[in-house]
């Protein structure tokens, strides 16, 4: 099974879609959120080269976002 982290913040609405795509799946995942879990100084240690949100990371490797989720989801699963 694929370790699955969204890092996301708040009123993004790319962020409740990825978080709702997963839900829907039924597949487990950590959510991590700016400026609750983690800073903007530390977003470049979790995701390295990202500038968006969210980031959906499988096995701590950043997929990319929301479209890169959605042409993704079903080797995730």
């Amino acid at each position: 099974m694929n370790n699955l982290t969204v890092i996301a913040r708040e009123n993004c609405i790319y962020c409740r879609l990825a978080i709702r795509l997963l839900e829907e799946k039924d597949l487990k995942f950590e959510l991590l959120m700016l400026g609750v879990d983690f800073g903007r100084e530390e977003f470049a240690a979790l995701a390295p080269g990202a500038r968006t949100f969210p980031q959906i990371l499988v096995n701590g490797v950043s997929i990319g976002g929301y479209e890169d989720l959605l042409e993704k989801i079903d080797s995730i699963c």
